[in-house]
């Protein structure tokens, strides 16, 4: 009864043994299988990581290479440029580095373009002269009888390479201009071209007859003088310094005047304006011409015994711009016109930077 017991108890001592083992087994096992799942997890995520990070420097480096291969291209393009001003700054200097050569040269470069870009320009040809005859067609409606018409021209040129700009001028001759005929320009340039004559204005009674002008007594006179785009009394050769005169008259009924204003917005290179003009010396304008024949020296007043033979009357006067490095510059001139008064006949002189011996006299009409 004992030994089947024994046996008994050993048996189920040999079961429960082998139940044990077998728990256990499968515990470690399921343990095993989700430690292994989690590193699996892990390992993918980090290999995702490190696919992506490839992929980025893959492009990196394409992106770079292509970079590269572009300014390998420029710097190519640029050498084969420069070539040609290494071997001129090689040639033209001989001490120094390359990059200190190419410096000269650049310098040097930049002071031949400053001087053409800035460059004075040359003294403009002008020539005022009184053509021979008449027109057969186009005369004045104002003057029927030819003897007393003469048809003169003024001619400006840009004979340079720097462009001229804001010609303005004051012109004043012996005869007064009661017609224009024609104005020719170049392309692009605007000419102005208008007598310059100082109004009267009154508050009471006032007229002009041939002779000259009238006012009633209870007449108050105001004087509108005109805009002028260059003023001889502002020129840089002033009255207080014994360079000019002045000289005053007062036009009679439908007089005209040969003081004239002639303006030019540019002259480009080679560039011209030209006006033809007619004069009379008839009845209607004796007050002008006789007037204007006048010297100074020898007007009313006080005339002068002593002739000062340096007098100008007749001429044209002005200025002009050009560009300059810093701003614009002016340059003023002064042409002096000679008058043949047996064949009424105007010519000028060179055209000159200041008035040298001359003492011009400035005329004004009212």
């Amino acid at each position: 009864m004992k030994l089947k017991r024994w046996v008994f108890y050993c048996a189920l001592a040999s079961v429960l043994s082998i139940l044990l083992c077998v728990g256990v087994h499968y515990r470690d096992r399921s343990v095993s299988n989700s430690e292994i799942l989690a590193t699996n997890v892990f390992f993918s995520e980090a290999i995702g990581k490190l696919h992506d990070e490839c992929t980025a420097l893959s492009q990196k480096l394409a992106d770079a290479q292509h970079s590269e291969d572009v300014m390998r291209q420029e710097r190519d393009k640029y050498q084969v440029m420069l070539a040609p001003f290494e071997a001129m700054a090689l040639t033209r200097f001989t001490n120094g580095s390359i990059d200190q050569r190419l410096d000269l040269l650049a310098q040097s470069i930049s002071f031949v373009t400053n001087a053409l870009a800035f460059a004075v320009p040359n003294l403009p040809y002008i020539k005022i002269e009184t053509l021979n005859g008449l027109p057969i067609d186009g005369l004045p409606n104002r003057e029927t009888n030819k003897q007393y018409l003469k048809l003169h021209r003024v001619r400006i040129r840009n004979v340079g390479e720097v462009e001229i700009d804001n010609f303005r001028s004051r012109l004043q001759i012996p005869e007064p201009i009661i017609s224009t005929k024609e104005i020719n320009q170049s392309i692009g340039t605007l000419v102005g071209w208008r007598s310059l004559k100082i109004e009267i204005l009154t508050t009471g009674t006032a007229g002009r007859t041939a002779g000259g002008m009238w006012l009633g007594p209870a007449s108050t006179n105001y004087f509108l003088y005109p805009e002028m785009a260059f003023n001889p009394y502002t020129a840089p050769f002033p009255s207080d310094k014994g360079y000019r005169g002045q000289e005053v008259m007062i036009a009679g009924s439908g007089e005209v005047s040969g003081i004239w204003e002639l303006t030019i917005d540019k002259l480009p290179p080679f560039g011209y304006a030209s006006v033809l003009f007619f004069t009379s010396d008839s009845d209607a304008v004796t007050n002008y011409t006789k007037f204007a024949d006048t010297p100074l020296w020898a007007s009313p007043p006080n005339p002068s015994t002593i002739a000062d033979t340096n007098e100008l009357r007749f001429y044209l006067e002005g200025e002009y711009q050009f560009q300059a490095l810093n701003k614009p510059q002016k340059q003023y001139f002064l042409v002096p016109i000679s008058f043949d008064a047996q064949s009424r006949k105007i010519s000028s002189s060179e055209i000159q930077t200041n008035i040298t011996h001359w003492h011009p006299v400035i005329i004004e009409s009212y």
